[in-house]
């Protein structure tokens, strides 16, 4: 990922990743019809509605699982960077990251 300083760009290549990850996770307990269907829109973009997802999926779930996978994203994409930072960039990054993600990818309201 490469961003020139583009701070938003990588925020939401980073949550994007973290959205779809976090979505494939939840359906691998669904029966396997309706899990490769999800599977492949996800992985595909083909003008899936993610709406359809939480009808099958609670939002509850979905943002324990969200939380889950964004912690483990920015672990192991910061475990070498984050570190040589100053306290002060680090919680800055952090706070960026939570504000950005509450923004622009809490799940869409079920009809």
């Amino acid at each position: 990922m490469d961003f020139d300083g583009d701070k938003d760009a990588f925020a939401y290549e980073l949550l994007t990743i973290t959205r779809k990850q976090a979505l494939l996770n939840l359906i691998t307990s669904l029966p396997t019809e309706k899990r490769l269907e999800f599977e492949n829109a996800i992985k595909n973009d083909d003008g899936f509605d993610e709406k359809s997802i939480f009808k099958v999926i609670s939002e509850e779930e979905y943002l324990k699982e969200y939380q889950h996978v964004l912690g483990n994203n920015i672990k192991l994409f910061f475990q070498d960077v984050l570190p040589t930072l100053p306290e002060e960039k680090q919680e800055s990054i952090k706070k960026r990251l939570v504000s950005f993600s509450q923004k622009n990818f809490m799940p869409p309201a079920a009809e």
